[in-house]
């Protein structure tokens, strides 16, 4: 009924302006009136998409603007921040780079000490025999220089064999096999040797009863034809006590 109105109203305007009677232009009056509104319509439609999208756009715009903004301003705020973190990102790396040098280092002295306590298990692997023959190497004269500094006495043997001692040893104590009255009380303080092969039981009975509540060791040595192998008695038994 509204479309009727609305046809018969443009019909009477289209009339009254152009001179002519209604039932002569109707079918005309009809289709522009039609094609009229589809105008309207279609140029309404075609304004308001224009101004969605010119809503759109500018909405489209003003995101940008505000995120561009945003971003400017986060980044102004947190520029201290960032450039912390590289500063500490790049000590970081310095650090590891220092802990791989440090890491290669610490490989090879690892490598090195494995090597050493190899090398220690073979010497101590070495026999007596082997000390012994090392040992060896050291002369009679340096026996000598080393012994002179320990009190030693000998506690019988031939007189000869005293003599030549003494004059090798000069603070030798001497103890001939009837001096049983001598004072034998300071043989707490020496290293004492007891010849084996010349001596008398009474003499060295008397000295180990002397020496019966003493922690002072005997030790017993032979008349040796070389006196150096009764010197290198001497030397060995007295470097078994550490005294030298």
């Amino acid at each position: 009924m509204k479309i009727f109105k609305s046809l018969l109203n443009y019909a009477n305007d289209y009339c009254e302006n152009n001179d002519a009677e209604i039932t002569d232009v109707w079918p005309q009056i009809f289709w522009i009136y039609f094609f009229t509104n589809k105008i309207k319509e279609l140029d309404s439609l075609v304004t308001s998409n224009e101004e969605s999208k010119m809503e759109a756009l500018l909405a489209t715009q003003i995101q940008k603007q505000l995120y561009f903004t945003n971003t400017q301003e986060l980044e102004r705020q947190y520029e201290p921040a960032i450039k912390k973190y590289n500063s500490l990102e790049e000590k970081f790396n310095q650090l590891m780079n220092e802990h791989k040098l440090l890491q290669k280092q610490y490989n090879k002295m690892l490598e090195e000490n494995n090597k050493l306590q190899e090398r220690i298990k073979i010497l101590e692997t070495v026999d007596s025999a082997q000390v012994e023959v090392i040992e060896e190497t050291i002369t009679t004269e340096q026996q000598l220089e080393l012994l002179a500094s320990v009190n030693i006495a000998i506690v019988g043997g031939d007189i000869k064999w005293q003599q030549t001692l003494s004059k090798l040893l000069p603070s030798l104590d001497l103890y001939a096999i009837d001096d049983l009255n001598k004072d034998f009380s300071k043989l707490e303080n020496l290293s004492i040797f007891v010849n084996s092969e010349v001596n008398k039981h009474s003499l060295f009975y008397k000295v180990q009863n002397m020496l019966e509540q003493s922690t002072t060791p005997l030790d017993y040595c032979s008349t040796y034809t070389n006196i150096d192998l009764t010197i290198d008695t001497f030397y060995k038994k007295c470097k078994s006590k550490e005294i030298i």
